[in-house]
C-alpha cells in the first residue's frame, strides 16, 4: 500500500514531509545569509545586491559574512556570537542538512522495535574503533531514523537562523536589545560530526580570540 498522492509507503510519509519542512526552513536561512552579507558587507547595488551574492556558494558567504563581522563590527562579543553561529550551521546543521536530503532511504525491522522502522544511509562506510587498543573496523553507515530526529534538525535551522536576523537587525537599530540577545544564544542540540583523522600537531594551548581591524600597507 502506497500514499495515493506521492506513490510513497505510509511509513515514509512523515520522514517525506519533515524532509520538505527542512528544505523549506533551509532556503529561509539562506535568504537571511544573503540578506545579513547585503547588509553587513554594504553592497549597494539597487535591486541587483541580492542577486551578486547568489552568484557566490553559500559557504563562500558564510565566510564573507565573518570577514565583514569583523570590518565592520567593534564589539567583540557580537563578533564571537555571530561566528560562533556562522560556523554551527556550517560545520554540524549544514553537514546532517546535506545527509538527509542526499541519503538513501530503506525500510526494515529492528528486534527492539515493532513494526516496519526507517533507515537511511550515505552508501558510504565509516571507520569505528570498538574501544581503545582494538583494531579499526569499516562498516556501512546505516543509520536508523527515529521518530523526531528531523523535528529537532529543523528547529535547529529554524531557532539559530532566527537568531542571526534578530543580531543583524539590532545593530541596524543601533543596537537595542542587542545585549540582551547575546546573553541568550539559543541551544545547541545536535553534536558536530567527529573525524577519524587526528590532529597531527597534537594539542596547543590556544591564545585568546582577538579582532583586529588593519588596512593592507
Amino acid at each position: 500500500m502506497t500514499d495515493p498522492d506521492f506513490g510513497l509507503p505510509p511509513v515514509l510519509v512523515p520522514v517525506a514531509l519533515g524532509i520538505g519542512a527542512l528544505c523549506y526552513q533551509w532556503a529561509t536561512l539562506e535568504q537571511i545569509i544573503c540578506d545579513s552579507l547585503v547588509w553587513m558587507a554594504k553592497i549597494r547595488s539597487k535591486s541587483f545586491s541580492r542577486a551578486i551574492v547568489r552568484c557566490t556558494d553559500f559557504r563562500d558567504q558564510l565566510s564573507a559574512l565573518k570577514l565583514s563581522a569583523v570590518a565592520n563590527i567593534d564589539d567583540d562579543k557580537c563578533i564571537d556570537a555571530l561566528i560562533s553561529e556562522i560556523d554551527y550551521i556550517d560545520n554540524t546543521l549544514r553537514v546532517r542538512r546535506n545527509r538527509y536530503v542526499h541519503d538513501s532511504w530503506f525500510l526494515g525491522t529492528v528486534k527492539s522495535e515493532p513494526g516496519i522502522q526507517v533507515f537511511r544511509s550515505s552508501y558510504a562506510m565509516t571507520i569505528k574503533r570498538p574501544q581503545a587498543r582494538q583494531r579499526r573496523e569499516l562498516t556501512w553507515d546505516m543509520r536508523h531514523e527515529k521518530p523526531g530526529d528531523l523535528a529537532i534538525l529543523v528547529e535547529e535551522v529554524r531557532a539559530h537562523a532566527d537568531y542571526i536576523r534578530l543580531i543583524i537587525l539590532s545593530l541596524g537599530k543601533r543596537r537595542v536589545g542587542l545585549k540582551r540577545l547575546l546573553s541568550k544564544p539559543p541551544q545547541r542540540r545536535i553534536l558536530r560530526p567527529q573525524s577519524e583523522t587526528p590532529n597531527l600537531w597534537g594539542s596547543v594551548p590556544r591564545e585568546p580570540r582577538r579582532h583586529r581591524r588593519s588596512s593592507p600597507a
